[in-house]
């Protein structure tokens, strides 16, 4: 579990640190609310493979129970504000960057079990969804 964490690590870091140089801010209060509600759903899915064990589980679900509440707190300022709702081609790549780290925090709370493929497909597919967003949209 250990190499597949460290490859996922290096390759994740390599790919985001490419695309964050070019990288417009473009972030609004929508968009971020949209980016931290996908990572918190991607962390409560991680979480449910695990449910056996508490401590992997309580720390994957505290996680995303607190990514949702940040992303509907987010959400309800956007409509208070009026912000914009536009979701452009560089909010697509950051959205591939929040799949990738949240993917990897999810290999990350999990790397001291033995390898099983139930539970390292869910963030496998998110970081290799937020990779291929990154690639996409460059």
């Amino acid at each position: 579990m250990l190499v597949i964490i460290l490859a996922n690590v290096i390759i994740g870091f390599f790919i985001s640190y490419l695309c964050l140089k070019g990288l417009g801010f473009n972030f609004t209060v929508w968009t971020m609310g949209i980016n931290f509600i996908v990572g918190g759903v991607v962390l409560a899915l991680s979480a449910i493979p695990v449910w056996e064990n508490r401590d992997d589980t309580s720390l994957l679900t505290f996680l995303a129970s607190l990514m949702v509440i940040v992303g509907a707190i987010l959400f309800i300022m956007a409509l208070v504000t009026s912000a914009s709702r536009r979701f452009t081609k560089h909010n697509v790549r950051n959205l591939g960057i929040i799949l990738e780290v949240v993917g990897i925090i999810a290999l990350i709370t999990l790397w001291r079990r033995p390898v099983t493929w139930t539970e390292v497909i869910i963030p496998e597919l998110s970081v290799v969804g937020g990779l291929y967003l990154i690639i996409k949209n460059r």
